[in-house]
């Protein structure tokens, strides 16, 4: 009789979870039962262990090595377990080892149950095969398929938040968020089926934060404001959500200069990341991406101020996991690198970058994110001298916002026009470097020693002995990223002449600098102060008496020509002389008076020939007289 009644229970109690027309389990392994399911894009595997035992799962790939699972959004794959729970496994049908047979996905896992000394008690493998062929349970012991768990239990199956809604809780990613579930247990007649349940309706885009208000810094954007989505337009509801309020501004509430992450409860993130955060961790903005999607992914709106990120939490590669009443949602932004190419190598600016995205929901709430940026480490500091990647390059105008390239050269310039320089220090990343430029000088080759040379900058200071001085420029901190690895300075151009015969000398003219870097070291630093001697030589003279080491010499790409606005050759011209460097008007000065002393010798000359002809005229007459 006592028999009877525990089997009519069992399968009342078979009945009223949907689970009738299930064959028995077959005999198999001792204390080791297990169960799996298909859905839309993955499969789920539910081991219940013995008490004191602990699951642990391995895949087996196509050649029969075994290989250890554990929680990897590159593999899609994910584990839960917690003591007296059933240990779950997810696997997408796009993970490793799935191997696609006929229309259908195929994944063998090997099961190990542990003893708490770490020994394997018992181990079993198990083939998962999606469609599957028929629902049966799959167990190795005598005992009933598992019954429905506990709310508390982090699995796949619903998790109740109240008596009217169930919460279907999604273990692999890209799952929809309406799962086949099983109504509650009822102790009715008949078995209850299985309806699809419905996922509680909730408020679109209404977050619930709870952050910290922003520094008074952060909150200093500057122009592009972005409206912060808030639940009301309170100050304290603003500042909750971790964004900025200003009650003079058109827009009160907006994202202020940092990243910001909110997580709504219709199933989606904002990610905010403004300019000023990119630029104190020395990345490029636009280079920013979701690490897993960086091209399904893009940002929803960019601005020259901020870049936004509207992610659903089921896509763009976010990952989640369920710890006790918790689900976790997890993403990641990182940063491309941007890199330069060179000539002889490439370079790159960009720090490394990663921002941690972290939504962690509590049945129908959530609670704060997490958000952690994990800096790289300062580099090394100069320890010993060595060889230096210098470059020398010309502007095309004075904001120094682009380059002359290789094929522009040689430059064409007129007498006394600004030519922008720029010399640069490469491949160098530590802050604390300092270019210092020692001499700079000009050459009519690319000779850098060839005479004669006229100096541009003497001892990092501009030549005095120049009427057009070399003008040093001051650097802006916040164009460059690193401002001390830069030096830039203005010429007036010029032509060299001819010591002797005092004319021009025609050719072009190339740039040489000399420099070495610079690391502070205690109280000392690597400023220098231009000294107030002065050194009058002519551009026609020689440059320094000592030839600077070759490897700290830098030149232009190329050369540059000068010539006059009259297209002349200049002749020199002294300071305070009175004499015209252009020809013409003398020249014509010379004409001219030879052009006079021309006509006046002519006209003395007929006048002279006049008068001894007439002086004849009256001696011929006098004789004819006198006979």
């Amino acid at each position: 009789m006592t028999g009877g009644r525990l089997v009519a229970l069992l399968l009342l109690v078979a009945a009223s979870l949907g689970l009738g027309q299930q064959p028995h389990p077959e005999p198999g392994l001792p204390g080791l039962q297990y169960s799996y399911d298909c859905g839309m894009r993955g499969m789920q595997l539910v081991v219940l262990p013995r008490p004191g035992r602990t699951i642990r799962f391995k895949v087996v790939d196509e050649f029969g090595n075994r290989f250890e699972v554990n929680n990897c959004s590159i593999c899609f794959h994910w584990v839960s377990a917690e003591p007296q729970a059933p240990a779950v496994f997810s696997a997408d049908y796009k993970g490793c080892h799935v191997l696609e047979k006929e229309g259908h996905s195929h994944l063998t896992v090997f099961i190990e149950a542990m003893l708490p000394d770490g020994h394997v008690e018992v181990a079993q493998e198990a083939v998962l095969i999606c469609p599957k062929p028929g629902h049966t349970w799959a167990v190795g012991s005598h005992q009933v398929p598992p019954t429905t768990p506990s709310p508390t239990t982090p699995h796949a199956l619903p998790f109740h938040l109240s008596s009217a809604h169930t919460f279907p809780i999604p273990l692999y990613l890209e799952h929809s968020l309406m799962l086949p579930t099983p109504a509650g247990p009822s102790l009715g007649p008949g078995p209850t089926p299985a309806v699809l349940a419905q996922v509680e309706r909730w408020e679109v885009d209404k977050p619930d934060a709870v952050g910290s208000h922003l520094p008074q810094e952060w909150c200093q954007v500057a122009s592009g404001h972005i409206p912060c989505i808030v639940q009301s337009s309170s100050k304290e509801a603003c500042e909750q959500a971790g964004c900025c309020y200003d009650s003079a501004r058109e827009v009160p509430c907006y994202y202020g200069n940092t990243a910001t992450v909110q997580c709504f409860r219709n199933g989606y993130f904002i990610l905010v990341v403004a300019q000023e955060m990119a630029l104190a961790h020395r990345i490029t903005l636009a280079n920013v991406h979701l690490a897993y999607a960086p091209t399904r992914c893009p940002p929803a709106q960019k601005t020259s101020a901020f870049v936004i990120f509207h992610v659903p939490l089921t896509h763009c590669g976010t990952t989640v996991q369920v710890l006790g009443s918790q689900l976790f949602y997890e993403n990641q932004l990182v940063s491309d690198i941007d890199v330069r190419e060179g000539p002889q190598g490439s370079i790159t600016r960009d720090s490394s970058f990663r921002l941690l995205v972290r939504c962690i929901f509590n049945a129908s709430d959530f609670l704060p994110i997490q958000a952690s940026i994990f800096s790289p480490p300062l580099p090394a500091p100069v320890t010993q001298a060595g060889p230096l990647r210098l470059e020398l390059r010309i502007a095309r105008d004075e904001t120094f916002s682009s380059f002359y390239e290789e094929e522009d050269y040689p430059l064409v310039r007129l007498l006394r026009e600004p030519v922008h320089v720029e010399v640069r220090l490469l491949q160098r990343t530590d802050p604390s470097l300092v270019l210092e430029l020692h001499q700079c000088w000009a050459t009519p080759s690319a000779n850098p020693v060839q005479q004669p040379q006229w100096p541009l900058l003497s001892d990092g200071c501009p030549f005095k002995g120049d009427s057009y001085r070399t003008r040093v420029l001051a650097l802006d901190r916040a164009e460059l990223p690193f401002r001390s690895h830069y030096q830039r300075f203005t010429v007036a151009t010029f032509t060299f002449l001819d010591s002797g015969a005092q004319r021009a000398l025609r050719g072009l003219v190339y740039f040489f600098c000399s420099a070495s870097a610079c690391h502070p070291s205690g109280p000392e630093t690597c400023s220098s102060t231009c000294s107030s001697r002065t050194a009058k030589r002519r551009r026609s003279s020689g440059y320094h008496d000592g030839t600077p080491r070759a490897l700290d010499i830098v030149s232009s790409p190329g050369p540059v020509g000068f010539q006059d606005s009259h297209r002349q050759e200049p002749t020199l011209e002294s300071t305070g002389s009175g004499r015209n460097s252009n020809p013409k008007p003398l020249l014509w000065v010379v004409l001219l008076l030879l052009a006079i002393a021309l006509v006046l010798g002519i006209g003395v000359f007929v006048g002279l020939s006049q008068a001894w002809a007439h002086k004849l005229r009256e001696g011929h007459r006098l004789t004819d007289q006198a006979q």
